[in-house]
């Protein structure tokens, strides 16, 4: 009877591990729509997909991954911008190995982690700049 409730419990949750996933840094990304400096708009980073667009270009994030060891976390993820056949892209690795650190109970001021592109590299004043960032 107990194998039974056990194996009825397993199966009502094995659905939802593909949903179940866990984000330890923030993520987020900076869009410069007028060039680098100007006003910017901030996304949260939630999960794979398109994130912004402008003319021609789309920008998604992908590649989510994380490796946990006794000592040390690291998550990454990567902004990509595509345009027809012109692609941009910048992957971007957060790590914490701080071994007293448990959910920042302590308001550590940690630093950011971030790297990112102008769309036009030929144009850097005038191009958008996409910054893919994370921070604990």
């Amino acid at each position: 009877m107990f194998w039974k409730r056990g194996i009825s419990l397993c199966l009502l949750l094995l659905p939802m591990t593909s949903i179940l996933k866990a984000d330890f840094f923030k993520w987020d990304v900076v869009v410069y729509a007028e060039g680098y400096g100007l006003s910017h708009e901030v996304f949260a980073v939630r999960e794979a997909g398109t994130i912004w667009e402008q003319g021609d270009w789309i920008c998604e994030i992908s590649d989510f991954w994380t490796t946990i060891t006794s000592e040390l976390l690291l998550e990454g993820k990567t902004l990509k911008c595509q345009q027809g056949e012109t692609e941009r892209f910048v992957t971007v690795t957060c790590d914490s190995n701080n071994r007293g650190r448990q959910h920042n109970s302590f308001k550590e001021q940690f630093s950011l982690t971030n790297a990112g592109f102008h769309l036009e590299p030929e144009d850097r004043i005038n191009s958008a700049y996409i910054r893919l960032r994370c921070y604990y």
